[in-house]
């Protein structure tokens, strides 16, 4: 529900005091700030879900500007902190830029990113709150994304205002490839979650734009970026470049954690599909799906398969299902084929 159409809604119908908000979807513009700063510790307490896009095409935070000097300390972030400490039982948290098609360089507004910073760091200081994170900066635009100053700004600059409480244990990221090759970009933008506490993220989805971004791959695997726990969810989409041999130990430091593992358009510099969906089944005891899928291009045909590994082993007597769906000549799709007819205990469906 839009806090606009909300609005209407508590004027013509019923109280506001009566209304029971789960999710709550706002530019936090400041005029939406305003609304969300007159709730109700019992209808704040209701709100399960906080989602941040644009709904008019505008920007984020329209009416707010965050100076490069002190980001943080901005009236948008001491608005956003009076904010959040209702937000007591928010647990999931949706940043979005998608939907920003104009810009108005005359008036003040935040880029995405900049709003992602303000708002987690306000969320810092919550205990038993937040645990899911979306950023979907799926935009050509850059300015929509950066305007505050922090992509000038060191980590080592930034990374105080974050040892606060946060327990994020599921975090999405979506990027187009225009920035999705910036290393240090995602640096400074993960940079809230890599919290000295013992908490960690457990799953993980990345999109990277179908570009050469595998560095970021692996550093995510290997907790440069935030810490994490032993990863139960990993989900890959549109990256180009990754090597096997490269992949392979990163994913293994989890073979004893992962039960789900998606790849959407993974494109691999050298294909080496036997070795690798081999070495899946024979190491990964506790992955109960594995799921594989990449774009038919114009005059291929598309198939898809279903296959389960059998596993009965001393150690795990459980079934992976794994999923194909793709072009009719695929290095995946061959490989799942000869594994199913060598192995007995594996069964196409």
């Amino acid at each position: 529900m839009a806090l606009d159409n909300a609005r209407r809604v508590y004027m013509c119908a019923d109280p506001l005091n009566k209304i029971n908000l789960h999710t709550i979807c706002t530019d936090l513009s400041r005029r939406h700030v305003r609304q969300l700063m007159r709730l109700t510790e019992k209808q704040a307490s209701a709100i399960r879900e906080l989602s941040i896009c644009s709904s008019s095409g505008g920007p984020l935070g329209l009416g707010y500007r965050v100076l490069p000097s002190c980001p943080l300390e901005s009236q948008a972030s001491k608005d956003l902190r009076k904010v959040v400490k209702k937000l007591t039982q928010c647990r999931i948290l949706r940043i979005s830029a998608v939907d920003i098609k104009h810009l108005d360089y005359r008036l003040a507004w935040m880029g995405a990113i900049d709003m992602a910073y303000s708002v987690l760091y306000a969320f810092r200081g919550i205990m038993n709150s937040l645990n899911s994170l979306t950023l979907d900066f799926r935009t050509d635009n850059l300015p929509s994304l950066l305007r505050g100053g922090l992509e000038s700004l060191p980590s080592h600059a930034v990374s105080h205002f974050f040892y606060g409480s946060l327990r994020v244990t599921d975090i999405s990221l979506k990027v187009n490839a225009n920035i999705a090759f910036s290393r240090d970009l995602y640096s400074l933008l993960l940079l809230p979650l890599n919290t000295p506490y013992p908490y960690g993220v457990k799953e993980v989805s990345l999109d990277l734009g179908k570009v050469y971004a595998e560095d970021v791959v692996y550093n995510v695997l290997e907790g440069k970026y935030f810490r994490i726990r032993p990863l139960a969810v990993i989900k890959l989409h549109n990256v180009t470049g990754m090597g096997h041999r490269m992949l392979e130990p990163k994913l293994n430091r989890y073979c004893h954690s992962l039960r789900v593992l998606t790849m959407e358009n993974i494109i691999f510099r050298y294909t080496y599909w036997r070795r690798f969906l081999r070495d899946l089944k024979r190491k990964y005891f506790r992955l109960e799906e594995v799921n594989l899928s990449w774009d038919a291009h114009t005059g291929l045909i598309s198939t898809s398969l279903i296959t389960l590994w059998n596993h009965g082993t001393i150690m795990d007597h459980g079934q992976t299902k794994v999923t194909y769906t793709g072009p009719e000549e695929h290095g995946a799709l061959t490989a799942l084929e000869e594994i199913a007819s060598e192995d007995p205990l594996s069964v196409l469906l």
